[in-house]
């Protein structure tokens, strides 16, 4: 988009240039969620109380609610009347793509953080790397 000057048209300022990303609380909430649900953290069958929910993350019922639904739609929850929402269970094969697209997505995030790292982001990696492979 170009907005128009006195003299010319000129190129707004974009998002990348201003370094702050902008997320909603129902987008963060969700993305909390999917992240403990694919962590292993909130089990599949396990009912999520809204109001622990809201408790927990400090936030008003409504944004939960709210994810609760985003979520539902990608299939990680269902929502059953009368009980709430419930994690699904995923196959094998959901899983395997789950991880398939994690890490498809993961390397691309690491190729454009790299010319950001410091020597301690390098030290961390060599020390998580190492624990990795121990646990093997």
């Amino acid at each position: 988009m170009l907005i128009r000057g006195k003299s010319k048209f000129r190129a707004p300022h974009s998002s990348s240039t201003r370094g702050i990303p902008r997320q909603s609380l129902t987008s963060a909430v969700a993305d909390k969620l999917r992240e403990m649900i694919i962590r292993g953290e909130i089990q599949e069958g396990e009912q999520l109380r809204q109001d622990a929910l809201a408790d927990e993350f400090q936030v008003s019922r409504i944004p939960i609610r709210e994810a609760l639904r985003q979520i539902e739609a990608e299939g990680l929850v269902q929502i059953v009347a009368h009980h709430g929402a419930i994690v699904s269970s995923l196959s094998a094969d959901e899983i395997g793509e789950l991880f398939d697209i994690r890490a498809l997505l993961e390397s691309d995030v690491l190729q454009l953080s790299i010319p950001n790292l410091k020597e301690e982001d390098f030290q961390k990696a060599e020390e998580i790397l190492e624990i990795f492979n121990k646990a093997l």
